[in-house]
């Protein structure tokens, strides 16, 4: 029987397109790596040979095996991406009707797994090795993309997801920090500096209930870190959740009792809690001195009745003394007529007195009942914070911090007092004025020694202005030359 023979210029075409894939294996087996990748770029260029899966799959051995050697990976430092590709390709090519063939087999081999396997993957190491390297020369763009592959291929490391979430961040890429840190955290990762990173990724979101949940299991895994705990606290002081942030520093201030930095922080919580507290507090005080504004015409219409009858009943005693005085006359009938009309008033100004308090009646004791309960909550928020500066002082005397505060609070009880005496009319001020004046001067005389403490030990601008304020409005109530001398030492 006679053979079939190929032409001649068929078979010539078939060996050239074999030849630089053949080459290349025979460099790779020889470990000339560097000639198996001269030999191999130019077969994924030969049309007839790039359509081979066979090509690519060599393509992604000599390249895998540039990755990860430390002498030859600077001929590419792309080369492990260049190797995960090109197994890919291999895959692609050699998969019919969603069934793979040898070829796309053993490059399946490569980048996949086995469940069965202790060992990671050869491909992985070069990733990583060439990931970082791009990392110390700052090239975040390149390094993200060779950890976010090595991430793929060994799904269930922690060290590619950790570095994928490092560089990403770098790369201001918060998608792929995200994705990486919270692979990290699945797979079981512990490392208290993630989970901050984590948190602080979502709070630059505005997602804070994310960031603190993030925070949470955090310190469920580093129940000792305090850097995690006090983020949390900062998270919700922020976000304007005094409450819970009170809540979460007593219980370290509970576990370390001599912590004064926790205590000045829980002094300056409750603070801050009064000052909210006595916002909502002034609303609800307006409200309800609306609500008993309805009297004040029906007091100013009884005020009136009673004036122009007075009035008449002076006439009329005068009349009847001089029964013929056309001015007193004319006078009382005058006078009359108003006291006709004030009644009518009053009797307008009662009925519409009526109205409005059955109307108010509910809201003005709902707003009495929320005066009652915020007063209360108010000074004990306010008895909360001194309580803490105490316990700071007793632990540290010359804690700024604490000294400051403690001189504000009195500073802001004595301006509150000093308030009620600027808006005396003089009447009352020469009754009550000079009493709760000596209180103003008892409570800016209570603040001074705290400020001056703290004035020793650091001399802020904030405190300067408190000191100073505080001297002139004790000059001005004692009417006295003896705070002069430190005033001008402040200036």
């Amino acid at each position: 029987m006679k053979k079939l023979v190929l032409p001649a210029f068929l078979v010539g075409l078939l060996s050239a397109s074999a030849y630089g894939q053949n080459s290349a294996i025979m460099a790779l087996e020889s470990g000339k790596l560097d000639k198996a990748k001269e030999e191999i770029d130019k077969a994924v260029q030969d049309p007839k040979s790039s359509t081979k899966a066979k090509t690519w799959f060599v393509k992604g051995q000599v390249y895998e095996g540039l990755a990860t050697d430390p002498k030859l990976s600077s001929l590419d430092s792309m080369s492990s991406l260049g190797a995960y590709e090109a197994y890919k390709k291999a895959i692609e090519m050699d998969t019919k009707e969603g069934k793979l063939g040898s070829t796309a087999k053993d490059a399946q081999k490569a980048i996949t797994k086995d469940k069965e396997a202790k060992d990671k993957l050869r491909l992985y190491y070069g990733l990583v090795g060439q990931g970082n390297a791009k990392y110390q020369n700052k090239n975040f763009a390149d390094a993200l993309k060779l950890l976010k592959t090595a991430m793929v291929i060994e799904p269930g490391d922690t060290t590619a997801a950790m570095f994928t979430g490092i560089v990403a961040q770098q790369q201001g890429d918060n998608a792929s920090a995200k994705e990486g840190f919270t692979k990290y955290l699945e797979l079981g990762g512990k490392d208290p500096v993630i989970f901050y990173t984590l948190s602080n990724i979502y709070r630059g979101e505005k997602n804070d209930a994310e960031a603190i949940k993030i925070l949470d299991k955090g310190i469920a895994s580093n129940p000792d870190s305090k850097d995690l705990k006090n983020e949390k606290i900062n998270i919700y002081l922020q976000s304007g959740r005094t409450e819970d942030a009170i809540k979460d520093l007593k219980a370290l201030v509970d576990k370390d009792p001599s912590n004064a930095q926790n205590l000045v922080n829980l002094g300056i919580l409750y603070d801050n809690a009064a000052q909210t507290t006595r916002e909502e507090l002034s609303k609800y005080e307006t409200e309800a001195r609306k609500a008993g504004d309805s009297g004040k015409a029906v007091k100013a219409a009884e005020e009136d009745v009673k004036l122009f009858g007075d009035e008449v009943t002076r006439l009329t005693a005068a009349l009847k003394k001089k029964p013929t005085d056309k001015e007193l006359k004319r006078q009382l009938t005058d006078v009359t007529t108003k006291l006709a009309d004030a009644k009518k008033k009053l009797a307008s100004a009662s009925q519409e007195k009526a109205t409005a308090d059955q109307a108010n009646a509910s809201k003005l004791a709902e707003s009495q009942k929320k005066v009652a309960e915020l007063t209360a909550k108010w000074e004990n928020e306010k008895n909360q914070a001194k309580a803490n500066y105490e316990k700071v002082l007793a632990i540290d005397g010359n804690n700024y911090d604490a000294n400051y505060q403690m001189g504000v609070f009195f500073f802001n009880e004595g301006v509150v007092q000093k308030g009620k005496v600027d808006a005396m009319d003089m009447n009352t001020y020469n009754k009550e004025g000079k009493a709760i004046e000596e209180q103003v001067i008892a409570k800016f005389k209570q603040a001074l020694p705290f400020f001056e403490k703290a004035w020793s030990v650091r001399k802020e601008e904030d405190l300067k202005t408190n000191l100073a304020q505080t001297y002139n409005i004790l000059k001005q109530l004692e009417k006295s030359t003896a705070y002069d001398e430190k005033i001008s030492a402040l200036n």
